[in-house]
């Protein structure tokens, strides 16, 4: 919520204050309550229902990692699938591949994406308008459903899970099995993964999951300040993750304008802390239509 000049996030038992210079705009969708603000430390801010989705000062570090190592992964990225156009700032990663020639952009509201192309410009860069791009107004889980695209590189960034919300379907195993029928031989799925701090054990359920669909799963993390948190990611394939020479395929495939992804960075994301690693060892069951609600409610009350 907005009280006055701050963005006040509640999370459990704490409360994150941001100092707002100026409203943007203010919008309640269909779906969800829309905040686009001018803040003092983090620039512009994407928020949703009162919570930071994306700032300024670090939304390419977030971007960047979500789609590149998914792309250098796949031998020959061609076509894309957007499980949450939101920002379009995922579209805008996409496009520096240059073999990229189709990307479907799926998202369920599209008052969201209108508020974005008029206040968030920087994000996007223009992505929404490219002509490689087709933006569809829907609910992922039904798009999936009806659609086998056989795309080589699945990109998910979708709403957060909360208690009995219609996102959590989102993380289960029914869902990463209608991803892997839509994806090509070879192909990759990246997700965004949650917060990978202390006691937060999200993102371990959602490896457990993804590794009851897929035949190999890598995590990776990145901090990030407008979080003030480790992030994680996930990659997921039934094709081996070889070891590969990053700085060479970018250079190959004239992939331009970076300013987090490189080789060295991509190296130093694919580390776990011991914390984390000790977290996969936990007997965390796998998320499915019938149980995730009651999961996301043991997270919530760190009783995994």
């Amino acid at each position: 919520m907005v009280n006055d000049d701050w963005l006040i996030t509640e999370y459990d038992n704490e409360r994150l204050w941001i100092k707002i210079r100026k409203k943007i705009a203010e919008k309640d969708t269909s779906f969800q309550k829309i905040q686009i603000l001018d803040s003092f430390k983090n620039g512009k801010l994407l928020a949703v229902d009162g919570e930071v989705q994306s700032a300024q000062i670090d939304e390419y570090i977030y971007h960047e990692a979500l789609v590149h190592p998914a792309l250098i992964r796949h031998q020959n990225p061609r076509n894309a699938l957007v499980l949450g156009a939101g920002e379009g700032a995922s579209i805008r990663e996409l496009l520096k591949h240059k073999s990229i020639e189709c990307i479907v952009g799926i998202d369920i509201d599209e008052e969201l994406i209108d508020l974005v192309k008029q206040h968030l410009p920087e994000w996007h860069q223009g992505a929404f308008e490219d002509k490689r791009f087709k933006l569809v107004i829907t609910d992922a889980l039904d798009y999936l459903g009806r659609h086998a695209g056989l795309y080589d590189v699945i990109i998910s960034d979708l709403t957060d899970p909360g208690l009995n919300s219609p996102a959590n379907q989102l993380y289960t195993k029914e869902f990463y099995d209608l991803v892997k029928v839509n994806l090509s031989g070879g192909g990759v799925m990246v997700i965004q993964s949650q917060a990978a701090d202390p006691g937060s054990h999200w993102h371990h359920a959602v490896f457990n999951t993804l590794k009851s669909s897929f035949k190999n799963v890598l995590p990776y993390y990145i901090y990030l300040e407008s979080f003030r948190s480790l992030w994680s990611f996930m990659l997921a394939s039934d094709a081996s993750f070889n070891k590969i020479d990053v700085d060479k395929v970018i250079d190959e495939r004239g992939v331009e304008g970076l300013k987090f992804y490189d080789g060295t960075t991509h190296n130093w994301m694919f580390f776990s802390p011991p914390y984390v690693k000790q977290g996969f060892s936990k007997d965390i069951p796998v998320l499915t239509k019938s149980n995730v609600n009651e999961v996301v409610r043991r997270v919530i009350a760190d009783d995994l």
